[in-house]
């Protein structure tokens, strides 16, 4: 039925077995693989309206995604009949991936406790130099104009509380 076309200079080119056969994947293949995908697709919905914590919610919606992944990758892009050196590229890429969104995440979950730290170091280094009557928030008032002019002693500005 099938009839393996071949042109001039593609040997060893091909997207074939390694036997050299093409592969031809039955009909109810594909409608169990498409079952497959809509079963995985409710439950993503179904573990998204179940209000799990966020951490909760992202594994399980991660770990369906990957299957899903798998899936499609297997057997649509016909992976599972091809040469094993295109599936370890095809994993690689995603290891890969998935360790600069690791440490993505990292970064990003270190970056609240950096900032509270450095404003904790900031308050207790500066906070001696504030007056005792002076409220914690303030902004500088200008000088007066007179008070810049005339023989050179310029009075220190003073400061009002923030709006």
């Amino acid at each position: 039925m099938f009839k393996r076309v071949t042109k001039p200079g593609m040997a060893g080119h091909d997207s074939a077995t390694d036997d050299g056969a093409p592969h031809v994947t039955p009909l109810p293949v594909y409608y169990a693989v498409f079952g497959a995908l809509l079963v995985l697709t409710v439950i993503t919905v179904g573990v998204s309206l179940l209000g799990l914590p966020p951490v909760e919610s992202f594994v399980v919606a991660m770990l369906v995604a990957s299957v899903k992944a798998a899936v499609v990758a297997l057997w649509f892009m016909h992976l599972i009949s091809e040469k094993r050196f295109y599936s370890f590229i095809l994993l690689s890429t995603v290891f890969f991936m998935g360790l600069f969104f690791v440490l993505t995440l990292v970064d990003l979950s270190s970056r609240d406790e950096t900032a509270i730290e450095e404003s904790h170091e900031y308050w207790m280094r500066y906070s001696h130099e504030r007056p005792a009557d002076q409220p914690l928030l303030t902004k500088p008032t200008p000088a007066p104009e007179s008070a810049t002019q005339g023989d050179g002693d310029a009075k220190p500005a003073e400061t009002t509380p923030a709006p």
